[in-house]
């Protein structure tokens, strides 16, 4: 090596220092240029979130005026079908109480009874008959210890008793041509509540005439009816309790008289018909009932609700006291209640459930999947927590994803919870492993007739094939 001045080994030392230091000045360089771009890069990407996360909370804002639009629009075509439905069937029911129903006025000028004259005289002369035998000075209340309430009960039931002997009696003068049966209903002990009587009694009353058919009926003969079903509960009338606060209403906390509750036990659908199938007679082909005294309609109801249930049944009432307009108002609303809950089923009467249970359950939102960060949840708008993460990990970003989040969940999503991206991430798929099947090598070589015995020979020769042939490839191949 020549040199103009000759070689100094002193100064290698500072051109080594100087080439190291320009290497490490270089390579901190480049790691601050990359740390700038990683960091620039997570704020172009932070951004773009961003903005994807808007466009999503617009169409989701969107899709909820349409579905609200759509939901609108598809209530009121129900509420109009309802109302439809609704006129259909009180139409419907008003023709069937018109063909099916007769109510008459049953008292004259002098308010006298123009229906069964003299029955009611009958009954209203034996009644007076009975008033007048009583001893007076025997329920003088006085002598009666007002504490003492079984010996009340028991001289009223004497009193009813001597009053159903009597009307039996009267009744059953010869001079009159009638027959006279007293009658007990049994009721269904299921049905019976509190110490209410699971029995009630009556008379009752058919012609002489040997013709009669009613006189080789099942309850004229036995003289009881069986598992009557007494009213249900709920609809039992109960006093109301007295209130120290309501003392100036002296109804309140007076309990029903036997008579009260005797029409409670009484009423309902089920004991007159099974009254009517007690006295029926299989020659009948036609049932016709009167209620000459229309109290509280049962027997007229239970005449509709057989027809409904295709029995050819005639029916009229005769009130007394009111109206018979006020009568078909209350049956056709009974009528109309019992046709919605489905226990009797009248021909042309509309079915309520479909649209009812279309309104319950309201227009289902459609979802939309062309979210980008997010995606629809139900009624909920919930951000992609494997897109979330990357910036809430990051710490120059974390503070403004977590802000932004934070508001986005106030408003489409209350319990603030993730969904898990559904996209599928390459890095996690692996490849399942191919099944392969192990051939076993047979002790014996199979002839012919071995294959011909198998149940499937052909895929037999067909491997046999296969291995022949790969025997050939590899003798080539050496």
């Amino acid at each position: 090596m020549k040199s103009a001045e000759p070689f100094d080994w002193e100064r290698i030392n500072f051109v080594l220092e100087l080439r190291g230091a320009t290497v490490e000045n270089f390579v901190a360089e480049s790691q601050d240029k990359s740390r700038s771009a990683l960091a620039k890069s997570l704020e172009a990407a932070y951004l773009a979130w961003e903005e994807q996360l808007k466009g999503d909370q617009a169409m989701f804002d969107a899709e909820v005026i349409r579905s609200e639009r759509e939901s609108a629009k598809s209530r009121a075509k129900l509420v109009k079908q309802l109302e439809e439905c609704h006129d259909r069937a009180w139409r419907t029911v008003q023709g069937f109480m018109e063909s099916n129903m007769q109510v008459f006025h049953g008292r004259s000028v002098d308010a006298d009874s123009t229906v069964m004259p003299q029955l009611f005289s009958w009954v209203d002369a034996t009644i007076d008959e009975s008033d007048a035998k009583a001893d007076p000075d025997s329920k003088d209340e006085d002598t009666v210890k007002k504490d003492d309430e079984d010996a009340e009960q028991e001289a009223e039931d004497a009193e009813v008793c001597d009053i159903r002997y009597q009307l039996e009696k009267s009744l059953g003068l010869k001079e009159r041509g009638l027959r006279v049966r007293p009658i007990t209903w049994v009721f269904d002990t299921a049905t019976v509540y509190g110490s209410r009587d699971g029995c009630l009694p009556g008379l009752a009353c058919i012609s002489k005439d040997t013709g009669n058919i009613f006189r080789s009926s099942k309850a004229m003969k036995t003289g009881v009816i069986h598992e009557v079903h007494m009213l249900p509960r709920n609809e039992f009338y109960k006093p109301p309790a007295a209130s120290p606060t309501k003392s100036n209403l002296p109804h309140l906390g007076r309990a029903l008289t036997d008579i009260q509750e005797w029409k409670q036990v009484a009423a309902g659908t089920d004991i007159v018909k099974k009254s009517l199938a007690a006295f029926n007679v299989p020659t009948v082909a036609t049932t016709i009932l009167l209620d000459g005294i229309a109290y509280d309609g049962f027997p007229a109801l239970a005449a509709l609700e057989e027809i409904c249930q295709g029995k050819t049944v005639v029916s009229a009432s005769v009130m007394l006291d009111k109206p018979g307009q006020e009568l078909g108002t209350r049956l056709s609303n009974q009528i109309y209640e019992s046709c919605r809950a489905g226990k009797l089923e009248l021909q042309n009467f509309p079915n309520f459930e479909p649209t009812i249970a279309a309104l319950k359950a309201g227009s289902a939102r459609r979802e939309c999947n062309e979210y980008k960060v997010c995606r629809q949840h139900g009624t909920k708008l919930v951000v992609l927590e494997s897109l979330a993460s990357k910036f809430l990990q990051t710490e120059t970003l974390a503070d403004r994803a977590n802000d932004l989040i934070k508001a986005h969940n106030e408003i489409y999503n209350a319990d603030g919870d993730y969904m898990a991206s559904d996209r599928t991430e390459t890095a996690e798929v692996r490849e399942r492993p191919t099944k392969r099947i192990k051939l076993e090598p047979a002790a014996d070589r199979m002839t012919k007739a071995d294959l011909q015995k198998l149940e499937d020979p052909h895929f037999v020769i067909k491997l046999f094939t296969l291995e022949l042939t790969c025997l050939k490839k590899n003798r080539a191949i050496q």
